[in-house]
């Protein structure tokens, strides 16, 4: 009787995707003595998602992803994994109360609710969509190879759309994606924008 050999299979991150990727090649089982390894560089697993309390108004904050539309492919995706994992009865929906249509901005020490179907027309905003547009495409240029190598993405949204965009779209959708700070990454990774 032949042995096969083992396989090993590491995976680096223990973030979203890392973990969903364990547990699909753990299904899969590659041969029947396999070793997968998980290699994170922090302490705890799970990546940028992670739900704190505040003690002492027993309130949850959500410190990365949180969201998910089932509608959506990707999402309809980790819910099938979530049920999978038997973690039906930890899954909180929303209720159809507005939740799901408004944004909020913390601006100036309070809390402004902008709707998302208009967001442009709501302050913080001080001009319509229509005119936003329309500077967009009259300040459109590229990149040009006498521009400096290294802009801030921050930098970025304000040379090519708006201060506006920048304080209160741009900011919020770096925070939301890389959990990181518009004026502290670099759009040198994104030089084929045409924006």
């Amino acid at each position: 009787m032949s042995r096969v050999a083992p396989h090993n299979v590491g995976i680096i991150g223990g973030g979203l995707a890392g973990l969903s990727s364990a547990y699909l090649i753990s299904l899969l089982r590659p041969s029947p003595a396999y070793h997968l390894y998980i290699m994170e560089s922090s302490a705890r697993l799970g990546g940028w998602i992670q739900t704190v309390c505040n003690s002492s108004t027993g309130a949850y904050y959500d410190l990365g992803p949180h969201t998910g539309r089932v509608a959506s492919p990707s999402s309809s995706a980790i819910l099938r994994l979530a049920l999978s994992l038997g973690l039906r009865d930890s899954i909180i929906w929303l209720k159809d109360d507005g939740v799901k249509t408004n944004r909020y901005l913390f601006l100036q020490n309070k809390i402004s609710k902008v709707p998302i179907t208009s967001i442009f027309a709501s302050p913080p905003f001080t001009r319509s969509p229509f005119g936003l547009l329309l500077r967009l495409a009259l300040r459109r240029r590229a990149f040009t190879t006498n521009e400096k190598n290294d802009i801030s993405i921050d930098e970025f949204f304000r040379t090519r759309i708006d201060g506006e965009f920048a304080d209160y779209i741009g900011s919020a959708l770096v925070r939301g994606i890389f959990a990181g700070d518009s004026r502290n990454l670099v759009s040198l990774a994104y030089k084929h924008f045409t924006v």
